[in-house]
């Protein structure tokens, strides 16, 4: 009997209960269900199955008919309570953001990017070899005359490959058999030319920016001497000398219960719809090992210490509207979201080939008034590192520089991402790679990687037969090399 047969039968079990027709009567039905659900066996992610199997079974089962019609109404009133969005209001954002498509067209391959059958997408060959730049040293766009910190200049004169803004590529380099190997994606405009669907996409960014803004307002710092603010998001396993296996403690603020579910409702209703959005429009070559690893190893989708593991996510969007989709997997367990934040070079120790960036918004604002001091540079307007004690203005120059920075650099292939709202970036870990020193430039980017030490705590508390909820880390993830 295979997994799912077993579990449809706890359903029926505890569907067939009196207990579960007076809950399923309840306008609180998801906590009473949940509550009879770990009295079956049955776990809290398998909450949107009962729900379904009722819907289903009810014709054929008299008894549950009465508990079905008080099922609807309540549903219902709570969805007007909500100002839930209806069917076609979460058909046009899922259309819009390119996540329809997993179900309904069959899913991307390399290879069609490298004969350059998707539209929009450049191919670029690369050579891939190993950056002699030091680790921990910054990046800049521009010289800096005088500057008495390493640096290292990630321009075209520089000898790097320079990807603009408004330019979607794949690159790749070739292996010693003639074939290719992939090495960066950046696809731009993400939902921003889908028609009938550019108010909800809109209003989707806004939400999304607004997130990210907050969990960096209110949460841990897990990059304290770094430019900007990074913060994490979902499981943890805790700084280096006291290694522990469960949801991070990210809140650094004073805040309620509920206001910290809101938030991290949100927070995973973000990073899940992330992930959508690459499963549908990155190679499946690049998805496919990681959603096997997830799930071979056992580790869990994301989830808070307000948000237990499951399946769905909801957001309130900008438009006023919550859009739900309960039955709807979520992301993978480990998430970053940035603010204005920028990293010297580094590699990262993780467990997958490939981690993932989406980048919200990318905004610019004037410089202030620079006034040349005696050979001192100008502050930055974040908390800096020894690679960042540089200034974001050349004290030398005559001119002042224009905005710039926040773009992603790849050392090892020699390429520069510019920055841009709507972007979704793949790249490999294990490359030397950072981002430039910003000036007069605002970024908001969120990011799902999978930290070889999260793993190995995981698999720890595993074989020591401890679940998710054993200990609950700090919130801090160190694997940054």
């Amino acid at each position: 009997m295979s997994g799912k047969q077993l579990r449809n039968i706890k359903i029926d079990t505890l569907l067939s209960t009196t207990e579960a027709q007076a809950v399923l009567s309840s306008t609180s039905y998801e906590s009473g269900l949940l509550q009879l659900m770990e009295i079956h066996g049955l776990r809290p992610e398998h909450l949107a199955s009962v729900i379904s199997r009722f819907e289903r079974t009810h014709r054929n089962t008299p008894k549950l008919t009465d508990a079905h019609a008080a099922f609807q109404k309540n549903r219902a009133a709570h969805a007007a309570e909500l100002n839930m969005a209806y069917h076609h209001e979460k058909r046009a954002l899922v259309k819009g953001l390119g996540f329809l498509r997993v179900s309904s067209t069959p899913r991307r391959h390399l290879d069609e990017f490298i004969r350059n059958l998707v539209p929009g997408v450049e191919v670029v060959i690369v050579e891939n070899k190993p950056s002699p730049v030091a680790k921990r040293v910054c990046l800049e766009e521009f010289p800096r005359p005088g500057e008495t910190v390493d640096y290292e200049l990630a321009s075209s004169a520089n000898g790097y490959y320079v990807l603009d803004a408004n330019r979607s590529a794949i690159f790749l380099s070739k292996d010693p058999d003639n074939g290719y190997i992939f090495e960066l994606l950046i696809i731009r405009n993400i939902g921003s030319d889908t028609p009938g669907s550019m108010q909800v996409v809109d209003s989707f960014y806004r939400w999304l920016t607004g997130v990210i803004e907050q969990a960096c307002d209110v949460r841990r710092d897990v990059r304290p001497n770094h430019a900007g603010k990074m913060t994490q998001l979902g499981f943890n396993a805790g700084p280096r000398h006291a290694r522990v296996w469960g949801p991070g403690v990210s809140f650094a603020k004073q805040l309620d219960a509920a206001t910290k579910t809101a938030q991290d409702q949100e927070a995973v209703a973000a990073f899940s719809i992330f992930w959508a959005i690459a499963e549908a429009l990155a190679p499946c070559e690049l998805i496919d090992p990681i959603n096997s690893t997830l799930e071979d190893i056992g580790m869990p989708r994301l989830a808070t210490r307000q948000v237990s593991e499951g399946t769905g996510w909801r957001a309130t969007l900008e438009d006023g509207k919550t859009y739900e989709f309960p039955c709807a997997q979520r992301a993978p367990p480990e998430g970053y979201m940035a603010l204005d934040y920028s990293a010297p070079v580094h590699t990262d120790k993780l467990y997958t080939k490939t981690a993932f960036a989406l980048t919200a918004a990318v905004s610019e604002y004037p410089a202030a008034p620079h006034i040349p001091s005696a050979g001192l540079p100008s502050q930055p307007s974040r908390r800096t590192t020894r690679a960042h004690k540089h200034s974001h203005i050349n004290p030398i120059a005559a001119v002042p520089l224009p905005p710039h920075g926040g773009s992603f650099v790849d050392l090892d292939i020699k390429v520069v991402s510019r920055p841009a709202a709507r972007t979704l970036m793949a790249f490999k870990p294990t490359h030397k790679h950072g981002t430039t020193s910003l000036h007069c430039r605002s970024t908001q980017v969120m990011s799902i990687t999978f930290s070889q030490h999260i793993r190995d705590a995981y698999e720890k508390a595993k074989g020591a037969g401890i679940g998710s909820q054993w200990q609950h880390g700090n919130g801090h993830s160190d694997e940054i090399d």
